[in-house]
Parts: C-alpha cells; sequence; structure tokens
C-alpha cells in the first residue's frame, strides 16, 4: 500500500493462488478521518479503516485456487478461514482547527485449495 494514499484497500501477497495447496493471504486496509473533535475524527477513521478491509476481504474471499497447481485434475476449492484480524490508529492531530486520525488494519485468512481424489 502506498504511503499517504487514503482511503486504499489491498491484498498480499498480490497475485493470484499459484499451488494447489493452503495458502495465506492479508486483506488490508486504511484511511484517514475528520471531524471537528478528536473523537469524531477518531471514529471517522476507524470507520473507514474498516470499510476499506470489507472490500479487501471480498477479493480475498473470491480468489480462485488454480486450474492445475500441481494436480492431474482442476483444484478443488475448500473453505476459507480467518486466522487474525486487527485495527489501529494513529493519535489524532489538530490541523488548521480540524482535528485528523489516521487507521489502518488487516484480516488474515487461510485459503485451503486441494486436488480432488
Amino acid at each position: 500500500m502506498p504511503i499517504g494514499v487514503y482511503p486504499s484497500n489491498d491484498v498480499f501477497p498480490r497475485g493470484p493462488i499459484n499451488r494447489c495447496k493452503t495458502t495465506y493471504r492479508s486483506a488490508q486496509g486504511r484511511d484517514k478521518g475528520r471531524g471537528p473533535t478528536a473523537a469524531t475524527a477518531v471514529q471517522a477513521a476507524l470507520a473507514g479503516a474498516r470499510a476499506e478491509i470489507a472490500k479487501a476481504v471480498t477479493k480475498v474471499q473470491t480468489l480462485p485456487c488454480p486450474n492445475f497447481g500441481g494436480c492431474d485434475n482442476p483444484c478443488v476449492r475448500g473453505r476459507v478461514v480467518r486466522v487474525g484480524k486487527g485495527i489501529d490508529r494513529k493519535s489524532p492531530v489538530k490541523k488548521a482547527g480540524v482535528w485528523e486520525c489516521e487507521a489502518w488494519g488487516f484480516e488474515s485468512f487461510e485459503i485451503h485449495c486441494r486436488c480432488p481424489k
């Protein structure tokens, strides 16, 4: 994610799933909030970051398994399991009479692709 670009969301590592095995991906999002008070700036930043994380989670959940990632037959998609999540923020700062706050977070997933039997 480029630093200083708000709002943004992405999936790491980037690129398609190449092998027919359990793979890990992280959905990340960030946003900046502004408001007349520090509390409203924090609430806006956290809400925006959660929305961006949700967009990245949708990308992770729709990643396809490879057609032939080491199998004789097409790979079979199994379950997607969330294995971690978190959200954090900077302290709000007053700039030109308006409070600003930055927030970012992630959700990590295990994507199960397997060779059919």
